[in-house]
């Protein structure tokens, strides 16, 4: 409308020349790698060559792909990080720098990092959590079980605790069945056993049913009596260690019974009744009680008489009542043994050392006293009257005052044994070795060994066996042979140990 010519525009700055279509090939987009269009006639040999180019890229690669399935081809290591070297460079050359996109992927590989790590983390802890829930389990299901089981020991021993209660309450229980049903718990179900403390239970039945047993007893005449009965219990506490509970019973029921009568009726002058007591309990004796009857009955008593004891009117000479007792009391008898030295020094004062009856009172003292104890009595009372008597400047006894005198009696004795053997029988052999050796040799009442009576020489118990013509003394480990030196050296070492 109005165009006269020249170019577009107010001020005709614009194109001259038309725009001019231009043929693109099929499908191609605007921008793509620049390109730039051409006119019809042009363009019809550049498309034509572009698409000849195509259809050979393509026929090209459908030739290589078939190559490929056709031959597998095998390449190293090296070459293959060496292709993918070759793949990244040519990739490069055609990436487009977009530094916020790689900045996303980058954030999004990371967060993505992080969830697999903590999923793995939560994975691991899930599996020891399994584990330690599996231990646990089998734990607590042992634990189970075993409550389980002492649960059912429990109620079982509840039963027979009833029934010893309901056979206490009407009295028809023994102690002989009280100890067989605990000694039947204490074997099938042994830990509780400790574990309760069923032996204190058992101490507290048998403590009425033992105080009935022993009610109106004598021990220095029964001394055997329940004697069965108390190594049952005994053996009851050994076996667990808890020997505290058989020695309170002891104290409980032996105990005030020894004592009183001990006190009251026994004759210390005659100590064979609390001896043979001593000795039938030896095994079942705790060492505590035992300690408590030689403070509180023997030795007070053992005391009072020694302080009372005068030798001028005694006929039962002192060493036949206190030497028995020397093995047993031990450190004890010190206490003794020096009132003793100091009455025989009131007496020795008074009396010429010559006779025969100073002699009697010394001898049985001489493995008894201490070697100072001795020469003092002998450089005092006898050495010096000896010497005045006598205008002897030379004293045979000085050290050893009657250890001559011993030694004759001694082979005199040997000489009457050889002499009169086809006439004396062995217990009267063995009675007067005994007298030649000052020693007291006489049969103990009531003690019987195998069928044979005992005897006590002096303070070691022997029985005579007439028809094997032999002699057998007791000791710890029980009765063995002997002879009559070696029955002689028994009594000076018991008589040298309670010292």
């Amino acid at each position: 409308m109005g165009y006269k010519g020249g170019g577009l525009g107010k001020n005709e700055q614009g194109i001259v020349t038309p725009i001019k279509a231009k043929i693109r090939p099929k499908n191609m987009g605007m921008g793509f790698n620049d390109f730039k269009g051409t006119s019809p006639p042009e363009e019809f040999s550049g498309l034509k060559n572009l698409e000849e180019k195509k259809s050979v890229g393509q026929e090209k690669l459908w030739k290589q792909t078939r190559a490929r399935n056709k031959e597998e081809e095998y390449i190293t290591v090296e070459e293959l990080l060496e292709k993918m070297q070759e793949q990244d460079e040519k990739v490069r050359e055609f990436d487009v720098s977009m530094p916020e996109l790689q900045h996303n992927v980058r954030l999004i590989v990371d967060l993505a990092e992080l969830d697999i790590q903590k999923i793995d983390k939560d994975l691991r802890n899930e599996k020891e959590t399994t584990l330690s829930l599996l231990k646990e389990k089998e734990k607590l299901e042992k634990m189970a079980e075993e409550q389980n089981q002492q649960l059912d020991s429990m109620e079982k021993i509840a039963d027979v605790l009833g029934q010893v209660e309901t056979e206490s309450s009407f009295g028809t229980i023994t102690l002989d069945s009280l100890a067989n049903c605990f000694s039947d718990l204490q074997r099938r179900y042994g830990d509780d056993y400790k574990l309760y403390n069923l032996l204190c239970i058992a101490c507290s039945f048998a403590l009425p049913l033992f105080k009935r047993a022993f009610q109106g007893w004598d021990p220095l005449r029964n001394p055997s009596h329940k004697l069965d009965e108390m190594s049952v219990w005994k053996d009851l506490s050994d076996i667990w260690d808890v020997s505290t509970l058989y020695t309170q019973l002891v104290s409980e029921i032996v105990l005030p019974t020894v004592r009183i009568f001990g006190i009251n009726t026994w004759d210390v002058r005659d100590p064979e009744p609390m001896l043979r007591f001593l000795e039938s309990w030896d095994k079942l004796m705790p060492p505590s009680v035992l300690h408590t009857i030689l403070d509180t009955i023997v030795m007070p008593k053992l005391s009072s008489a020694v302080d009372s004891w005068d030798p001028r009117r005694e006929t039962v000479p002192i060493h036949l009542w206190v030497h028995p007792w020397l093995p047993i009391l031990g450190q004890k008898s010190k206490s003794l043994c020096h009132s003793i030295c100091i009455k025989l020094s009131n007496v020795l004062d008074g009396r010429h050392p010559s006779g025969r009856i100073a002699h009697t009172i010394l001898s049985p003292w001489k493995i008894v006293f201490s070697s100072e104890n001795w020469e003092q009595l002998m450089c005092r009372y006898i050495v010096p009257k000896l010497q005045a008597a006598d205008g002897l400047k030379v004293i045979i006894m000085e050290q050893r005052p009657l250890e001559a005198h011993q030694q004759k009696a001694a082979a005199a004795a040997v000489e009457a044994r050889k002499e009169g053997a086809a006439k004396l029988t062995l217990k009267e052999v063995i009675e007067a070795y005994a007298q030649q050796n000052e020693l007291l040799f006489k049969p103990k009442p009531g003690r019987m060994h195998n069928g044979q009576q005992v005897y006590g020489f002096d303070n070691i118990s022997i029985y005579v066996d007439s028809q094997n013509q032999m002699v057998y003394a007791k000791k710890e480990e029980g009765w063995i042979p002997v002879t009559l030196d070696t029955l002689l050296k028994m009594h000076n070492n018991s008589l040298a140990r309670g010292y």
